[in-house]
C-alpha cells in the first residue's frame, strides 16, 4: 500500500509539473504572439506611411511646369532616385510585413496547440488526481474494515472466555450436585 500510495504521489508531482511547465510555455508563446502583432500593426503603419510618401513625391514629380527644363529635370531626376529608394523601402516594410504576418499565424498555430496540449494535461491530472483519491478512499474503507474485524474478533474472543468461564461454573455445579447427590444417598442409608 505504501509503494503504491508513493508511486501515485510521484504520478501526481511529475502531472503537476507537467502543467506548470507548458503553462510557462502557453504564457511564453502568449507573449511571442502579442509581439508579432504588434510587430505587424508598426509594418502596416510604416508601409502606409511610405507609400503615401511616394505617392506624394510622384505627384509632386508630374505637378511641376515645364519652366527651368534643366533645373526641373535635376529636381525630377532627384525626386526619382528618392520616389525609387521609398518605393524600395515600401517593398521591404510591405516583405517584412508579410513577414511577421506568416510569424504571427505560426505563433499562433503553436499557441493553440500548445493550449490543447495544456488542456489534456490538466484533464490528465484532474484524473490522476480523481484517481488518487479513490484510493485513499478504498484504502480508508479496508482500514475500517480491517479495524472492525480486529474488534469483531477482540469480542468474539471475549465471548468465548466468558462461554468457557460459564462452562468452568456449569462443570463445578455438577459435580457440587453429584456430592450432594452421593452425601444424601449415603446419609439416607
Amino acid at each position: 500500500e505504501r509503494e503504491a500510495a508513493n508511486l501515485r504521489k510521484i504520478a501526481r508531482d511529475r502531472a503537476k509539473s507537467h502543467v506548470s511547465e507548458k503553462d510557462s510555455y502557453r504564457k511564453g508563446l502568449e507573449t511571442q504572439l502579442a509581439e508579432a502583432q504588434r510587430a505587424l500593426t508598426e509594418a502596416n503603419a510604416e508601409a502606409v506611411k511610405t507609400r503615401k510618401e511616394a505617392d506624394r513625391l510622384a505627384k509632386a514629380n508630374e505637378s511641376v511646369g515645364q519652366s527651368g527644363r534643366e533645373d526641373i529635370a535635376a529636381v525630377r531626376e532627384k525626386r526619382k532616385a528618392i520616389r525609387d529608394e521609398l518605393l524600395v523601402e515600401y517593398e521591404k516594410k510591405k516583405k517584412a510585413k508579410e513577414e511577421a504576418e506568416e510569424k504571427a499565424a505560426e505563433l499562433k498555430k503553436r499557441y493553440e496547440t500548445s493550449d490543447q496540449v495544456f488542456s489534456e494535461a490538466i484533464r490528465v491530472a484532474r484524473s490522476d488526481q480523481k484517481k488518487v483519491d479513490i484510493q485513499r478512499r478504498q484504502d480508508r474503507n479496508a482500514l475500517v474494515a480491517v479495524n472492525t474485524a480486529r474488534m469483531a474478533h477482540r469480542k468474539a474472543e471475549h465471548l468465548l472466555e466468558q462461554a468457557r468461564y460459564a462452562q468452568t461454573v456449569v462443570t463445578e455445579r455438577q459435580c457440587v450436585l453429584k456430592r450432594a447427590v452421593e452425601y444424601k444417598e449415603k446419609t439416607d442409608r
